[in-house]
Formats: structure tokens, sequence, C-alpha cells
């Protein structure tokens, strides 16, 4: 698999009072994305924990590794949608941001080029 993409999957902080809900779900989001990486629908995945820096400040995120047209596949499925469904309730700041990596940077830093 060429690992031409990623998501990255961040929050600020849970939302106050869904702290409790939020600190067991964690293992548990790593245990589906390590799934997913044994059945080689994503390539690798890393966990990042980010030193506080101020109130509005990306606290972490997860970089998923993997084929572009594998990841969009995956974002279309039921388990994936209630992976949304919870950061969206439950995390403060939840987002998930497209990324180019490995061998698309050229392209991408081309085009970019073409608006100078």
């Amino acid at each position: 698999m060429a690992v031409n993409s990623g998501l990255l999957i961040g929050w600020t902080r849970p939302y106050v009072g869904r702290e409790k809900t939020a600190q067991p779900k964690f293992e548990e989001y790593i245990g589906y994305l390590a799934k997913l990486q044994a059945e080689k629908k994503i390539e690798s995945f890393e966990p990042v924990l980010c030193d506080p820096t101020g109130h509005d400040t990306l606290g972490g995120f997860f970089l998923v590794r993997g084929d572009q047209a594998r990841l969009a596949e995956i974002q279309r499925t039921e388990e994936w949608r209630d992976w949304l469904a919870f950061g969206t309730y439950n995390l403060d700041g939840f987002r998930i941001v497209g990324c180019a990596l490995g061998e698309s940077i050229p392209d991408r830093m081309k085009r970019w080029q073409k608006q100078f």
C-alpha cells in the first residue's frame, strides 16, 4: 500500500463533564485503528498528545497514514461514522483534516508553486 495520504484526527480537550466518557474511549479508538492496520486498511497510525500552550490549541491527535482511496473508503463505513459522532459530541475542537504525505508532497508543492 502506498502511503500518500493521511488523516489528522484532532481535538482540543473533552467537553467539560465528559472527561470520564472520553478517557476510556482513547484506548478503544487505538484498538479500532490497530484493527484497521491488521486488516491492511491503513498503513499505520500514531497517537500524539500535545503540550498545553493555551486555551484553544490542539490537545492531541491521531495521524492515520494510508492510501487516499482506502482512507476515503474507511470514512464511508458505519463504524467510522460512529466514531465521528463520538468525537463531535464529546470532544471540543474535534476535527478531521486530510493530509498529503510521502510521495504526494511533491505534487502538492508543484500546485502551490503555480500560484506564485
